[in-house]
């Protein structure tokens, strides 16, 4: 069974240590509402934190669909 609430717990560790997909991640997260409350504010800052790590966020959005 899919547990989204772990899910994000595993990606906010994984983002803390500057891993930029999983900040991109977080962002799509947010955007849907998937383990944790939907807030495009919250989905900007993890988006821009995955910039600051390097990460295409663009690139990544659009290669699932979501740009």
């Amino acid at each position: 069974k899919q547990d989204d609430e772990a899910a994000t717990a595993w990606y906010e560790g994984a983002s803390a240590r500057g891993y930029g997909r999983a900040s991109a991640t977080l962002g799509v997260m947010a955007l849907s509402g998937s383990g944790m409350k939907k807030s495009t504010a919250r989905a900007t800052e993890y988006f821009e934190r995955a910039r600051a790590q390097g990460f295409d966020v663009d690139e990544f959005l659009e290669s699932i669909g979501a740009s």
